[in-house]
């Protein structure tokens, strides 16, 4: 009688295991698919970010690019 009621103390213990498991990687898979869209997001801003500063250094460079030929009209 004892050994009968181990076993299903044991099938039911690994049934319960394999359905928290199973929860526990449902919810894996959601905070992998939520840390995804983060990095994507955190990407986006980034290369954003360093099209503005490229934008930037060319209109700093234009702009001195201007000045320097204004100067260098001014001394010929």
């Amino acid at each position: 009688m004892r050994n009968r009621d181990e076993k299903l103390r044991d099938e039911w213990g690994s049934k319960g295991n394999k359905v928290e498991l199973e929860a526990q990687m449902e919810q894996m898979a959601l905070d992998n698919e939520i840390l995804k869209q983060e990095n994507h997001d955190i990407s986006h801003r980034l290369e954003q970010c360093q099209l503005q500063d490229q934008l930037k250094m060319q209109y700093e460079c234009s702009a001195s690019y201007v000045t320097i030929n204004e100067l260098e009209t001014l001394v010929e």
